[in-house]
């Protein structure tokens, strides 16, 4: 061997670059598969995996972006490779950008997985970009209001209590599948479409109204939705929460009150004034008009008118059974065992708050006491009608008080009898 000659193995090889396949993922806020000005690289990690040439994972190969960015290296050229983005939750994937230039493009499908391509030996294959974008939500939150003004004030904090919320179309209609329960007051409705109109309705608790629509120059405190607890169609776009789509709750009023046997007729309950059951009482408007549908039957003397309109005025109407008569107002110090009505079984007016009942709207009855006798001709003067003591009729009797002031008077008939009703 010359001195001009070397070994196969200690000949110098020539270095053979390996390919490499490369991207980033964007914000893309308008969802157009472009990455255009303020639609910046992800800062959170998102996962990309390369994929061989039939779509099967490669073992180990595997990224988190940094800055958006990934790069997968030392791969094999002249293979082909693929990639799949990804999404983190809620997100969707752009469209196929279309731009000049492929720097900015999404070429991912809407599964995150870009269409494979064959590495070169010493190149690198970049622009396998993906967009992502947030579909439409639209949120809002549950909240007491007190004062019922529609508008949420200090105190006045969101429902605790899950409360149903439908979403509906834009023309009214509820779609299936999408309802929700509040959590802590608040929902929020995902993955909407783009340029859809979209409304709410909220399903009141029980004895709860809704507030009127608020007024407050900070919308994120205003009830929004009507009387029937829907708010108004509001157009929805990506990447965008349309939010403050709100409700306000309050609890409806009542009214109140006892009938009792108020056997002295003094207008006040006391001890063995028993309640009366299976009393007629009807609900009255402002103007005395009985309200339709809105009657009760006393339960052990109970009554109570529910779900009444705060700031309206009501009052009721006790219907005496025959033979009873009302008693007086009652002039006790303790309001709960007065009688309030007037000679008619009628109270006055009252004004019923939010959330809170109106009580002692009673009435007491009393069954009227009658006096009766008969005037005879006592011919032998014991005290006794004997046979032959004859009725005398025609004659004047007077009923007088307890001072001894003529009531009333009355002229017996002709069986002698006379008789004083509905005495007290």
């Amino acid at each position: 061997m010359t001195t001009a000659q070397q070994s196969p193995s200690s000949q110098t090889q020539p270095t053979i670059a390996p390919a490499s396949l490369s991207g980033h993922v964007f914000h893309d806020r308008n969802a157009d598969g472009v990455q255009e000005t303020g639609e910046n690289n992800f800062d959170d990690e998102i996962t990309v995996q390369l994929l061989d040439g039939s779509g099967a994972p490669i073992a180990g190969q595997t990224q988190l972006t940094d800055d958006g960015f990934y790069q997968f290296t030392n791969l094999t050229g002249g293979q082909a490779y693929s990639v799949r983005v990804v999404a983190p939750a809620g997100l969707k994937f752009s469209p196929v950008g279309h731009d000049a230039n492929p720097a900015l493009d999404s070429i991912v499908s809407t599964a995150g997985v870009t269409a494979p391509v064959t590495v070169r030996t010493n190149a690198d294959a970049g622009n396998q970009n993906a967009g992502l974008f947030a579909p439409p939500s639209l949120s809002g939150h549950i909240f007491h209001d007190f004062n019922a003004d529609g508008v949420q004030q200090s105190g006045e904090n969101n429902f605790d209590d899950e409360i149903t919320v439908h979403l509906l179309d834009g023309n009214g209609n509820q779609i299936a599948g999408q309802t929700q329960m509040t959590d802590d007051g608040r929902y929020l409705f995902t993955n909407l479409t783009d340029g859809q109109a979209y409304e709410v309705r909220v399903i009141a608790p029980t004895g709860m109204r809704f507030s009127p629509v608020g007024t407050n120059s900070n919308p994120a405190l205003d009830s929004i939705v009507n009387a029937a607890g829907v708010t108004n169609a509001v157009t929805v776009h990506n990447s965008v929460e349309t939010r403050n789509q709100n409700a306000g709750l309050y609890a409806a009023g009542s009214l109140s009150g006892h009938v009792f046997l108020d056997q002295n007729a003094d207008g006040i309950q006391t001890t063995g004034d028993g309640a009366l059951s299976n009393i007629t009482v009807q609900l009255l408007d402002s103007h005395g008009s009985a309200i339709s549908g809105r009657t009760q039957i006393t339960d052990g003397g109970f009554y109570k008118f529910t779900n009444l309109d705060p700031g309206s005025s009501y009052a009721v109407k006790v219907l005496a059974p025959s033979g009873n008569r009302f008693s007086p107002k009652g002039s006790s110090t303790n309001l709960s065992v007065d009688s309030v009505v007037d000679s008619t079984g009628q109270t006055t007016p009252v004004t019923i708050m939010v959330g809170t009942d109106t009580p002692n709207q009673n009435a007491g009855l009393y069954v009227p006491a009658s006096l009766s006798g008969r005037v005879f001709s006592d011919t032998d003067g014991n005290g006794y009608q004997d046979t032959g003591d004859l009725n005398i009729s025609g004659v004047s009797v007077e009923l007088l008080g307890s001072l001894g002031q003529v009531i009333t008077t009355t002229t017996t008939g002709s069986n002698g009898a006379f008789s004083f009703s509905n005495l007290t």
